[in-house]
């Protein structure tokens, strides 16, 4: 794992490739957001939030357990076409890739014989 900090505006564009960009909102407003939710923390509605968190967060997980793989099948795949201009579509083309199956196991049920296959509606939404 690599972790750095810059202040700098231009990034070379093969670290961009190869790592996970963040920015930090650095406006005093947003620090006033952020010192207004901590005091907030504090109160009784703040108290009321984290339960009411705790409860969605235990929903979630518990059906998060009961998930299964379910191998996706693209058969248009190889008529799918993408960007090849730079290196990086090389890694943002298995990125689009993977939100097309993801689509369809987000809009499927899962099918009885346990592979899912893609349909054009699945990447029609990526």
């Amino acid at each position: 794992m690599l972790m750095m900090t810059t202040t700098a505006i231009d990034l070379d564009e093969e670290l961009l490739n190869r790592c996970l960009a963040l920015t930090v909102d650095e406006d005093r407003e947003q620090t006033r957001r952020i010192q207004a939710l901590q005091r907030e923390k504090r109160t009784l509605a703040g108290l009321a939030r984290r339960e009411a968190k705790t409860a969605i967060l235990t929903t979630h997980q518990n059906a998060q357990r009961r998930l299964r793989p379910l191998a996706v099948v693209n058969p248009y795949a190889d008529r799918l076409t993408f960007l090849d201009d730079r290196t990086r579509t090389r890694r943002d083309h298995e990125k689009f890739l993977t939100q097309v199956k993801l689509a369809r196991g987000a809009r499927r049920t899962r099918p009885a014989g346990g592979t899912g296959f893609a349909t054009p509606n699945c990447w029609s939404t990526v």
